[in-house]
């Protein structure tokens, strides 16, 4: 979220006014996207808002705009749509291409529909909390092709390390480092889809793509397939941006100290980003949704990969199951055991002497088998209770680490401030600690 600071500051480009972002702490012009550091008003990088102008064959493509979703695609003359790739309404409205459409870059489609349709349904196989149903569901073969829009964000990230490390000796001597630290690398081509229809969720679970494969846009790619038009700047997910950007410092800088130390802790960092800058792709995805039980599923396929994910239902069997066993089953046989324990114990009273002892026992076993249940397990049963109720099958995939990301042609930089804290001897005569000054 922007806000005007109060003092109309104007951009030293164009003029424009100049709004603070508090996700990427940076001033930033609306206008022909400039970022300035607030305290020097040095040039930080920039994120324009632009299609790069007509490409060649604009004549000969169309708009497909959906009346029950709004989605919108461009598509070449020779690509035909019955329905929406994205809510499969039939829906469709054809029209000439109304605005500028050229990426900087494109990765082409290398899987095809057959392998992607297989790829979702070996998806759907490894989810065993998923319904058998989903495998023979006739919106599997409405997989379509469709390049989507992403940002692919360049900055310079900066993190603080601030922690300790622990280095071991001949396993008896460990000496305890206090940890301070300042790194400084690059990071490249780290994505952001810029379309609205598909969760980033699911766009980041389907990463990553191997961005050597980038090439420079051309037509040529786009016949059979659809493109969407970014309908998100990078402007517009700042907060997406910094997010990510600070969680890839802080993976470096982890990872930097990990490498010299046998144990790490962490206990604060400090992370920034500056020097942004952006290039618009087009990546090719195959996408599809299921209904089941009314409620809709998407499902994509990394197009050069081949890896798919999706957000899977529950079997309603299955979770009926699970809801009888843990709310009812699990509890009731806790609180069984400690009736028939007391139920037991009264009756071998009444009974022959040589018969009460084994009643007595066995009561005895229910109570402790009740009281170790409710001391070690009761916690876990009606944390499970709660589970249930937001139970899914879906589990995707984060976001991929720093590792994927790093411009190691950039230099990296390290403000290396460690220093011995103390060191530990362990012995015959047990463990001595010995400061270091």
């Amino acid at each position: 979220m922007a806000f005007d600071t109060g003092i109309s500051k104007k951009c030293p480009g164009c003029a424009g006014n100049l709004l603070y972002d508090e996700n990427i702490r940076k001033m930033i012009c609306h206008v022909c996207g400039n970022i300035y550091d607030p305290k020097t008003m040095r040039a930080d990088g920039n994120m324009a808002v632009r299609d790069t102008g007509a490409s060649d064959d604009t004549d000969k493509r169309s708009e497909f705009i959906c009346d029950n979703c709004g989605a919108v695609v461009v598509a070449d003359e020779t690509t035909a749509a019955s329905f929406c790739p994205f809510c499969a309404s039939p829906s469709i409205i054809r029209r000439r291409l109304s605005h500028e459409f050229k990426p900087d870059y494109i990765i082409p489609f290398k899987v095809n529909k057959d392998v992607a349709k297989q790829n979702v349904i070996d998806f759907i196989k490894t989810e065993p909390k998923a319904p058998r149903s989903l495998l023979k569901n006739k919106e599997l073969d409405k997989l379509r092709g469709i390049y989507v829009p992403f940002w692919l964000l360049k900055a310079r990230c900066h993190t603080d390390v601030v922690g300790s490390g622990v280095t071991v000796e001949d396993a008896s001597i460990r000496t305890v480092y206090n940890i301070d630290r300042t790194i400084h690398f690059t990071v490249k081509n780290v994505p952001f889809d810029g379309s609205k229809k598909i969760d980033n969720l699911l766009m980041d679970a389907v990463e990553p793509f191997d961005f050597d494969e980038l090439v420079e846009y051309s037509d040529n790619y786009i016949p059979g397939f659809y493109a969407q038009r970014y309908d998100e700047s990078a402007m517009d997910m700042t907060a997406r941006i910094q997010s990510r950007l600070y969680a890839h410092a802080r993976q470096f800088g982890k990872y930097a100290v990990a490498d010299e130390y046998q144990e790490i802790r962490v206990n604060s960092d400090f992370s920034d980003a500056t020097d942004f800058s952006q290039s618009y792709a087009l990546l090719p995805i195959w996408f599809t949704s299921i209904k089941y039980n009314g409620q809709k599923y998407d499902f994509v396929v990394n197009g050069q990969t081949g890896k798919a994910t999706g957000e899977l239902p529950t079997d309603p069997v299955k979770q009926g199951l699970k809801v009888v066993f843990f709310k009812w089953i699990l509890p009731g046989l806790v609180i069984a055991s400690f009736v028939l324990g007391l139920l037991l114990s009264i009756l071998a009273f009444s009974i022959a002497e040589e018969y009460a002892f084994f009643l007595l026992a066995f009561a005895l076993i229910l109570f402790f088998a009740g009281f170790t249940s409710v001391k070690y397990f009761w916690k876990w049963i009606l944390q499970k209770r709660k589970d249930i109720e937001f139970d899914s099958a879906t589990h995707m995939d984060p976001p991929p680490t720093v590792e994927h990301f790093i411009d190691y042609k950039q230099k990296i930089e390290m403000d290396k401030r460690d220093s011995p804290g103390f060191v530990t001897t362990i012995g015959e005569e047990g463990s001595h600690d010995y400061h270091v000054f």
